[in-house]
């Protein structure tokens, strides 16, 4: 249970308790009722009427300070949480789909997977512009990034930068290529993205 709920469930006991306490008072009053005239009942009528009145606004005080109070102190997410959740979204990123398919010969296969830029290539500018550049994702495979620059932005790697990455896998020798790192345009595709130093491109 939050905070917040725990509060307002205190506030509503207490506003409780009081009504109970003040009903209670009333009691005497209603039991030397049947012996008082019928102005003193009318007179012990409207007290008790009084008392049920004043409950009812009190709890709805209490509920509505209470509702004002949680409201207030909802916390704001701080750019070092959005960074960790980035973070922590990072290593859910697992790259065992990639080091399967590459055991298995297997191409056109969506994948997700992280690593590091180990060289930048030349870009391909024949037909649709791409970015290139290999990216180690464990001691033994490397795989090729050709990143439609046409159809998504740039990247600003250096070497020694770390990536996250969903797209297409294609089976080669040396470890694999990856590509549509990048929208749909059609949505004939499912869409791929790179992921750097926290913003994504896609």
């Amino acid at each position: 249970m939050s905070a917040c709920s725990k509060k307002l469930l205190l506030a509503v006991f207490l506003t409780l308790a009081l009504c109970a306490c003040k009903q209670s008072i009333a009691e005497p009053q209603q039991a030397d009722s049947r012996h008082a005239e019928p102005q003193q009942l009318a007179a012990n009528d409207i007290k008790n009427a009084d008392v049920i009145s004043n409950c009812g606004r009190k709890l709805l005080l209490a509920l509505f300070l209470t509702l004002a109070l949680c409201a207030c102190k909802q916390p704001r997410a701080e750019p070092q949480q959005l960074k960790a959740t980035v973070a922590e979204a990072a290593d859910v990123i697992s790259n065992d789909a990639i080091e399967q398919a590459f055991k298995a010969r297997k191409s056109d296969v969506q994948v997700s997977g992280k690593g590091v830029v180990v060289k930048l290539l030349k870009a391909d500018n024949k037909g649709s512009r791409h970015q290139k550049f290999l990216v180690r994702i464990n001691a033994q495979q490397v795989l090729l990034v050709a990143h439609n620059i046409d159809l998504a932005p740039e990247l600003p790697l250096q070497v020694g930068d770390e990536i996250t990455f969903y797209g297409e896998y294609v089976y080669n020798p040396k470890g694999g290529i990856i590509h549509w790192t990048h929208h749909a345009p059609q949505g004939d595709h499912a869409a791929g993205w790179i992921m750097h130093k926290g913003k994504k491109y896609q």
